[in-house]
């Protein structure tokens, strides 16, 4: 299952932008209100569609926001795309909707602004999770050229890369056209900024309980990145999902749910709920 992208979506003005984000309302189960916020954020090319399923997993037990970053989904265009400055996008609608330090939830490009945004804004989360990512995020020079001389043909790489091999054409194909779908100076914007992140040196200043989660197969960004984040992290554990590549919770969708379901209820309750995320 994957979401649409709603006309009707709720915004906040961030830096003169409008960014789009869509949230799911508090449980109604007693106890409930205690729960953190789980804040998802999406990768390169991508907008708050990728966590249907998770969405739809969180319904009715936890409080849930998924953001469209500054040039993605319904969100407007910034001039500074870096990692850096969506974590302060990040830090400042968290700041506009009064969510109580959440749980900021990252896939891959999204994993690093999750990252960035807990060293730059330390008070800003109470706990991380990593999905298919690292404190480094190369990209090869030959895919940088691709996305930027032959974009039709980057679409196509990029997708059959997300998944693991032997996926089915149908599913190689939908991601395919959702990358279509992001303005081509974004997606290559994206990419250059991942190429760019480097935090490998900070990442020891992460106090935050962290859950990082890889598929066995991912052939973007392999498993030795959440490995070494992992062990560099005091308070980290990894789970590997068998067969699964980079868009691990598109193709394992229950796996990756069941996963941050544990983490979230794990984590001790917060002192109050968030006023505005509605």
């Amino acid at each position: 299952m994957k979401g649409s992208v709603n006309s009707a979506m709720p915004s906040e003005t961030i830096a003169g932008a409008r960014v789009h984000y869509i949230a799911i309302p508090p449980p109604e189960a007693d106890g409930a209100a205690g729960k953190h916020v789980a804040l998802f954020i999406h990768g390169a090319g991508g907008d708050h569609t990728v966590w249907g399923n998770q969405l739809a997993a969180l319904r009715g037990r936890f409080r849930a926001v998924a953001v469209d970053l500054p040039g993605h989904g319904r969100s407007e265009r910034r001039f500074d795309m870096s990692v850096a400055a969506n974590a302060g996008v990040i830090a400042a609608l968290i700041k506009r909707l009064a969510i109580e330090r959440p749980v900021l939830i990252g896939h891959s490009m999204g994993g690093a602004v999750a990252l960035q945004c807990a060293l730059d804004y330390p008070a800003v989360a109470v706990a991380l999770v990593v999905i298919s990512s690292g404190a480094k995020l190369g990209v090869a020079p030959r895919v940088l050229d691709l996305i930027e001389n032959d974009p039709a043909a980057a679409l196509g790489e990029i997708a059959a890369a997300s998944y693991a091999q032997g996926a089915p054409f149908a599913l190689v194909e939908e991601g395919r056209a959702a990358l279509a779908r992001c303005p081509h100076e974004v997606l290559l914007s994206d990419f250059r900024a991942c190429n760019e992140f480097d935090i490998r040196g900070r990442v020891p200043q992460i106090r935050l309980p962290l859950l990082a989660i890889c598929g066995t197969e991912d052939r973007l960004t392999f498993p030795k990145y959440s490995e070494w984040l992992v062990s560099s992290v005091p308070r980290a554990r990894l789970v590997l999902v068998s067969g699964a590549g980079h868009l691990v919770m598109i193709e394992k969708p229950t796996e990756v749910s069941r996963s941050l379901s544990e983490f979230l209820e794990d984590l001790p309750e917060a002192r109050g709920s968030p006023e505005r995320a509605e």
